[in-house]
């Protein structure tokens, strides 16, 4: 489960650490969080607890890929005769 960076940090008090793409970052409040590179690419993955720190597990985020094969993409084709537009 990825959760989005805008639900966790409301509720982040004080310093936390971050782990992405096996690196350590450390932050002293969440407003220098969100001056970074993660705040922009990343999402959560996990979040726990390490030597009485918050630890926020990261991994790159991917834009959604949809399946060209569904069922929803065929009766699209069916009744529109071309695949659906997403713009």
């Amino acid at each position: 489960m990825m959760m989005r960076f805008e639900d966790v940090i409301k509720v982040v008090c004080g310093n936390f650490i971050c782990i992405a793409d096996g690196k350590q970052y450390g932050f002293a409040s969440k407003d220098e969080f969100k001056d970074s590179d993660l705040y922009k690419k990343y999402v959560v993955t996990s979040i726990k607890s390490k030597d009485n720190s918050l630890v926020l597990e990261l991994q790159a985020w991917q834009p959604p890929v949809t399946d060209m094969d569904a069922d929803w993409v065929k009766e699209h084709k069916a009744l529109n005769g071309s695949e659906p537009s997403f713009f």
